[in-house]
């Protein structure tokens, strides 16, 4: 008995057709998203093993290549059987090292034109020929794609910039990345962040440390300006043996920002202020003060031209006493700001009088004065750049608008 294959893969559709009586064939049944989803899921791993196998293999290929390219120029070959390398290891008679060869002597001399007339290579010969252009083909090939890749990623070479434009650009990082990232680049930056002059302006008013690194830190850039230091600012992490080795350090200093230093003594700026004869700029903000430290700061440094102060606390400060002391010690002041401070209208004239050559005061949150008589008139007329406090107008009875109307005294008046 005949049996008849209805397999599919061994039918056509109009076969397949026949058999069923002329009906359609059936549709494959779809599988349910429950079924399918876990199916794809390791389609997708299986795929994904896939593309790191070929990536595996292509590293490999290219690490062979250079390989090749590196050890080609010795004769020795990549992946050669043990026993190949064995019997090249084996020593050599001592008749074998003689110089082989078969042909016709004439005067001692052999005659080898009959060998260069045969041009039929060997079998060998054409094996060696192969695999010399394959390994030529293989490095020439290497070569170009390493050029392309050097022209691609070429880029400019910080190490040719003559020593001034690097230094320059150094100059403008932070003290921090100076001393912690650009001077461990390379020997070149090493030597250019060593020079004294790099370290004339240190400024330091980010703080990304603890208060004990910024010190130390801190100390490290004063200690590399060996004296020419000229400029520094710090936030808030000053002490007072910083403030001393500063000093020491610093008889060149024409500004100093010292903001918000409450570690700082309330009488250690009188005590150094005497090591800076040059200071033209002082801004000593939100410190601690003690009474005569204005006075004595105006008598050590006979250049102060702008000076910028408030206290953190006026416990022991009488109204008008700081503004005494500006008065009789700084006549070459020029830029005076003094927010916040308790002075009146008679410490006020007195500065008037004893800075005559003063173009900008600040004068804001000093809500003991009263300007709406001649002295406010007066500073209008001689301060060019003028801050006055500002006051509430009481009057203002608008109750609906949660603002509140400022306004100054000097203006009511004009």
């Amino acid at each position: 008995m005949k049996v008849k294959n209805f397999s599919n893969s061994y039918m056509t559709w109009k076969e397949r057709k026949k058999i069923e009586g002329g009906r359609k064939p059936l549709k494959n049944q779809r599988l349910s998203l429950s079924v399918a989803r876990p199916m794809m899921k390791k389609q997708h791993q299986r795929e994904k093993k896939m593309l790191q196998e070929m990536k595996k293999q292509k590293q490999r290929k290219k690490k062979i290549l250079q390989e090749r390219m590196i050890l080609g120029r010795f004769g020795r070959k990549i992946g050669g059987s043990s026993s190949s390398r064995k019997k090249s290891v084996g020593k050599h008679k001592p008749e074998d090292r003689g110089l082989k060869l078969r042909g016709r002597f004439r005067n001692d001399i052999l005659d080898v034109n009959h060998h260069l007339l045969k041009s039929t290579p060997t079998r060998g010969m054409t094996q060696s020929f192969i695999g010399l252009a394959f390994m030529m083909a293989s490095c020439s090939k290497l070569a170009k794609e390493n050029k392309a890749k050097e022209e691609r990623t070429k880029g400019s070479n910080w190490l040719e910039l003559p020593r001034e434009i690097t230094a320059n650009i150094l100059e403008r990082l932070d003290v921090v990345d100076i001393l912690i990232g650009a001077s461990s680049v390379c020997s070149l930056w090493w030597k250019i962040c060593m020079d004294p002059f790099m370290w004339r302006t240190i400024i330091m008013n980010n703080i990304c440390f603890t208060s004990n690194v910024m010190v130390e830190i801190c100390y490290s850039a004063v200690e590399r300006s060996c004296g020419q230091l000229e400029d520094i600012e710090i936030v808030s992490f000053c002490t007072d043996d910083l403030l001393i080795y500063i000093a020491d350090r610093g008889s060149n200093l024409r500004r100093i920002r010292l903001t918000e230093c409450q570690y700082i003594s309330y009488n250690q700026f009188s005590e150094v202020a005497n090591k800076f004869p040059l200071l033209e700029e002082l801004d000593i903000s939100f410190s601690n003060l003690s009474e005569d430290s204005l006075e004595v700061i105006g008598r050590c440094c006979p250049h102060l031209k702008s000076l910028k102060f408030s206290r953190m606390f006026y416990t022991y400060i009488k109204g008008d006493d700081d503004a005494f002391a500006i008065a009789k010690t700084m006549p070459k002041l020029r830029h005076l700001s003094m927010s916040g401070n308790l002075l009146t209208n008679v410490g006020l004239d007195a500065i008037l009088d004893g800075c005559p050559l003063l173009e900008s005061l600040d004068l804001q949150n000093c809500f003991h004065l009263d300007l709406s008589g001649s002295l406010g008139k007066r500073c209008r007329d001689q301060i060019k750049d003028l801050v006055l406090p500002i006051v509430i107008d009481e009057n203002c009875d608008d109750e609906d608008n949660d603002s509140f109307y400022l306004d100054s005294p000097i203006e009511n008046e004009a």
